[in-house]
């Protein structure tokens, strides 16, 4: 076992899909580096207005934060079916630098930069599904106000 130096370039980058993002974050898959199977731990950076479009885990989710500050919005399904509802905000969490946050499984929510400035944070996703050894991760396409659109 050995420590990984995040601050070091070359570490592995996955391609971030504009399907699950909004803006250009960038991503370093840190599970494979760290040769570990029990989880899935991400560094991602978010420039100034870019933030996750709407989604939920199935398992639990770990948020600490490296750089920066931005915002954890937490959203309640009012009413619909699977893939079109109508969501409502229920908290707005600041998150700074050195700031850890956790989120329970199946919490609808986004999280990046608040649009005043840029973050990075470390996101280590729980619960791995023993079928695909992922934690399952569920993403929608909304207006971030009211309405979901579809599931992707």
């Amino acid at each position: 076992m050995k420590p990984v130096d995040c601050t070091k370039d070359g570490q592995p980058r996955t391609d971030v899909s504009k399907d699950y993002f909004v803006g250009e974050p960038t991503l370093e898959d840190l599970t494979g580096v760290l040769e570990i199977n029990e989880s899935k731990i991400y560094h991602v950076s978010f420039p100034k207005g870019a933030k996750t479009k709407l989604h939920y885990h199935q398992g639990g989710q770990l948020l600490i934060v490296t750089k920066g500050s931005g915002s954890l919005v937490i959203f309640k399904k009012i009413d619909g079916d699977e893939t079109k509802f109508t969501i409502k905000e229920e908290q707005v969490i600041e998150l700074k630098e050195n700031s850890i946050q956790y989120i329970p499984p199946k919490v609808l929510h986004t999280h990046g930069s608040n649009g005043q400035s840029s973050i990075s944070h470390i996101a280590i996703n729980y619960n791995l599904t023993q079928e695909t050894n992922d934690a399952d991760t569920i993403w929608y396409e909304s207006d971030f106000k009211h309405q979901v659109e579809k599931r992707l």
